[in-house]
């Protein structure tokens, strides 16, 4: 009875710890193990790199600037260079296509309108 009881509740910790996957659209993230889905490619990201496609992802059609995204994917006490953002975005660019993340000029970044139904 007792080792069933702790599998049980080893059972329940585990599915707490589950994340849900993000989609929206042609895209989706896997928040477990850090990789994006992109019209049929699925490639794992860096733990920044993720997390800015988790914030465009999250609120789409909303635009973020480059200090936006900077406030919310660092702490007070991370050293950023002044491109990181851009860095993180060309890197995904350059894995899923330029047309992923769209740059509103002079304002920021959003995710690429979708095809189909969403």
């Amino acid at each position: 009875e007792e080792l069933e009881a702790r599998i049980r509740v080893l059972a329940r910790r585990k599915q707490d710890r589950t994340h849900p996957i993000i989609s929206y659209g042609d895209a989706s993230l896997d928040p477990a193990t850090y990789t994006l889905s992109y019209r049929g490619r699925t490639e794992r990201l860096s733990v920044k790199a993720f997390s800015i496609m988790q914030i465009l992802l999250e609120n789409p059609g909303v635009i973020y600037s480059r200090s936006q995204l900077e406030e919310k994917i660092y702490s007070w006490n991370d050293e950023v260079e002044s491109n990181a953002v851009e860095v993180h975005i060309h890197t995904i660019r350059r894995k899923f296509g330029a047309d992923i993340i769209l740059n509103v000029r002079g304002v920021g970044y959003t995710f690429a309108k979708v095809s189909g139904n969403t």
